[in-house]
């Protein structure tokens, strides 16, 4: 089967538990997947990828790639890497639906999108950074 949502690896978890006849706990963050959810998935729902290699152990994530995945946008964010000017970004967004093969950055057209999806983002890894600031 097909399915056309966006999903996110966290979406197994929750899955599993579900098509055993299982209770998600509290803590699990992912949604039923397609075709076993009871309802249509949230087309604005937002998906976060982090590739951060480069960060030191139990500390906050301060050099990456991290993207942001929203209905049909995609804006990838390069931060913290040694290319880039000191407190520098680099930053592109897409359109997955007109341009799936990511061919055409967007950012200098949509400034407006870009900034909300770059805040949204950001709040994103500030939150899954505050455990690790000491």
């Amino acid at each position: 089967m097909d399915v056309y949502a966006n999903t996110s690896a966290i979406d197994v978890l929750p899955t599993l538990l579900q098509v055993t006849g299982q209770r998600a706990a509290e803590w699990v963050e992912g949604q039923v997947l397609p075709p076993f959810a009871a309802s249509e998935p949230d087309p604005g729902r937002s998906l976060y990828v982090v590739h951060a290699e480069k960060n030191e152990q139990l500390a906050p994530l301060t050099v990456g790639t991290y993207a942001l995945i929203k209905g049909r946008y995609k804006l990838t964010a390069f931060f913290g890497y040694k290319e880039l000017a000191e407190g520098k970004e680099r930053v592109e967004l897409y359109d997955l639906e007109n341009d799936p093969e990511e061919l055409h950055d967007l950012y200098p057209v949509e400034i407006g999108l870009t900034a909300d999806l770059l805040a949204e983002l950001k709040a994103k890894l500030d939150e899954v950074n505050q455990p690790y600031r000491k």
